[in-house]
């Protein structure tokens, strides 16, 4: 019998998914193993693999420049854009408002992910949630636009992006494309180049890797290259090195990889769809408006699995995709049950 625990008013969700201690915690009388959907990772990892004697040497210029090299021809960036190398999209989030300088507010395109707000207004700036780009205040020298959008999948077409980016480069600001989960597409180029525009890209998300922390800032040199310098001679390991220019290059692995992770973000959506509204989503999360997430929350996580709730609404609850059959299974049944206790 499982012993459900019922989330407080006052419980702190973790800033990010993937947090098992915290899950752990929580629900210490869950079954294991954990079957965690709490994030938009790949549950199918690339089968990277390096020289150990990597790991006795600094990581040399070569390296770095062979990774770019390759991040360049993967993304297809414009030779007119610098790309910066980072250790995960989400340092990137939080060094650029100490790069940018700029004074004002920051618009940003919502709601979406929580950590662009919380760093611009650490760095000071008032933020204004704004529901589409086209919606940035006259008096914002930047805004923000996640696309796909996390959680729910919305995507901003790229004119849109354009424009936009060009009315902020008029008056000498950027906005910044945060297009981590962009690669699950067909043909993940990255934006067209615009003194206006700065784009990031994850490494970890589509190639299910997130631990090795390895992302790219694409940009105008100008407001992109007062980053690169910053971050020095080594600004990734040995690993990040060698293991993004080897995925960068395995075209069999991301065609297949594309085509099994849509396969399984149909399944995914199927099955949502019959306990609520599927609000959207990529093929690596879907995003369902319930009534009472919190509740379906507490009670996935007394049975062991891990989902992800949003303060902003208390409808929503997004899903990553399952690893296999028995995580699927046991999904299912916690819906099911849940389903049915509600009846």
């Amino acid at each position: 019998m499982h012993r459900a625990k019922s989330l407080s008013a006052k419980t702190v969700l973790p800033p990010h998914g993937g947090d098992l201690a915290w899950a752990r915690a929580a629900f210490p009388f869950a079954p294991g193993p954990w079957v965690d959907l709490s994030t938009g990772i790949n549950p199918w990892r690339y089968p990277a693999g390096m020289d150990p004697a990597a790991w006795s040497r600094l990581p040399s210029p070569a390296a770095l420049a062979a990774l770019v090299a390759a991040a360049r021809r993967y993304y297809r960036i414009s030779p007119e854009s610098a790309v910066v190398p980072v250790a995960g999209v989400e340092l990137a989030i939080r060094l650029l408002p100490r790069f940018l300088k700029r004074k004002g507010p920051v618009s940003i395109v919502g709601p979406t992910y929580s950590s662009h707000a919380d760093a611009w207004r650490q760095a000071g700036h008032d933020v204004r949630i704004v529901a589409r780009a086209e919606e940035i205040a006259a008096d914002c020298e930047l805004c923000v636009v996640v696309s796909p959008n996390n959680p729910d999948g919305r995507l901003t077409a790229r004119d849109i992006v354009a424009a936009s980016a060009a009315a902020l480069s008029r008056k000498g600001g950027y906005l910044i494309a945060d297009r981590s989960f962009a690669d699950v597409e067909a043909v993940p180029d990255a934006l067209p180049p615009s003194q206006g525009l700065i784009e990031l890209r994850s490494f970890g998300k589509f190639f299910g890797l997130p631990g090795l922390r390895l992302g790219f800032v694409i940009g105008p040199e100008q407001a992109v290259g007062p980053l690169a310098r910053a971050l020095g001679a080594w600004p990734l390991n040995a690993a990040a090195l060698a293991i993004g220019t080897q995925a960068f290059a395995d075209e069999d692995w991301q065609c297949a990889t594309r085509a099994k992770l849509r396969a399984a973000g149909e399944d995914l959506r199927a099955l949502l769809q019959r306990y609520g509204t599927v609000l959207g989503g990529t093929d690596l999360f879907h995003l369902l408006l319930v009534e009472e997430a919190p509740a379906l929350f507490s009670h996935l996580g007394a049975r062991g699995v891990l989902a992800r709730i949003f303060d902003y609404d208390q409808r929503w609850i997004r899903f990553g995709l399952p690893s296999d059959q028995v995580g699927c299974a046991r999904l299912e049944a916690c819906l099911e049950e849940f389903s049915e206790n509600r009846r």
